[in-house]
């Protein structure tokens, strides 16, 4: 019988979520994954395993998809030093979230890491992930992604003496707090660069002045076009081989955003 794969067990300290390493794990190449049972009610929860770690076809030992939710702004962890589970999407959250003309109100935030030795970039262990806001309809304290995605860089203990570029795709740009966060960072930081493309410009209590700090500080701010779109849906998203597909008017609405974030960095520049 196909092995199945399961929600690895929740730990929860002080508002920060934290995965433990999948257990009994069984990996090689075309061969049976085997894990913890999950806990009830996580399915569904728009994060889904890799299709590497369905057995056979992406499916269960039932025969059907078996999706497990990851607690807001937690990730995958390593297993074993041969094995990373990175969570993917599902295109519903994806479409839901990214889509530019829609207004959701959660934020998604998909990184990639890389390190910069010349002209070579060597990826490293957790070179990829996602995180999301913890809202207020859930338990504990709200904490925007930015926040879960700060705690996950500064765990890293990042080298000092090698030069890292962090790249975000954001389903909306940081608040003004989180962009003073993310600016703070970087000017503590020097052997980390920032390249954030947002989907859509969120726009309340100063957010201006948040983007223009966040610029100072060497981020670099742009809007996602067509190409960050596919290579989101390409690398975080649980596809099952589908091409990505724009959605009606999503270079219109690019256009129109990358002209209003324009208008705001040009502030600070000039």
């Amino acid at each position: 019988m196909v092995g199945r794969v399961h929600d690895p067990v929740q730990l929860q300290a002080e508002g920060q979520v934290l995965i433990e390493a999948l257990s009994t794990l069984h990996c090689s190449w075309g061969k049976t994954l085997t894990s913890l049972g999950p806990p009830e009610g996580v399915r569904d929860g728009g994060l889904v395993a890799p299709a590497e770690m369905w057995g056979t076809g992406g499916r269960g030992a039932e025969g059907r998809e078996e999706h497990w939710a990851v607690p807001e702004g937690a990730l995958c962890l390593q297993a074993s030093p041969s094995f990373v589970c990175r969570c993917l999407m599902d295109d519903e959250t994806f479409n839901e979230n990214f889509t530019n003309q829609k207004k959701p109100r959660k934020t998604y935030l998909c990184y990639e890491v890389k390190i910069l030795d010349g002209d070579t970039r060597v990826p490293l262990d957790e070179d990829k992930g996602i995180v999301h806001n913890k809202g207020a309809d859930q338990p504990g304290q709200p904490r925007h992604a930015e926040l879960f995605f700060l705690d996950r860089i500064r765990s890293w203990n990042l080298d000092r003496r090698l030069l890292y570029r962090l790249t975000c795709f954001i389903s909306w740009t940081p608040c003004h707090t989180c962009a003073q966060k993310l600016a703070m960072f970087l000017r503590e930081n020097s052997h980390v660069s920032l390249n954030m493309f947002a989907s859509r410009i969120y726009s309340r209590n100063d957010y201006e002045a948040g983007l223009r700090t966040l610029q100072a500080a060497g981020a670099q701010i742009n809007i996602m076009t067509f190409k960050e779109f596919e290579h989101c849906w390409e690398n975080f998203v649980d596809h099952q081989g589908r091409l990505f597909q724009a959605w009606d008017g999503l270079d219109i609405e690019s256009q129109i955003l990358c002209k209003k974030l324009k208008a705001i960095l040009q502030i600070q520049q000039n």
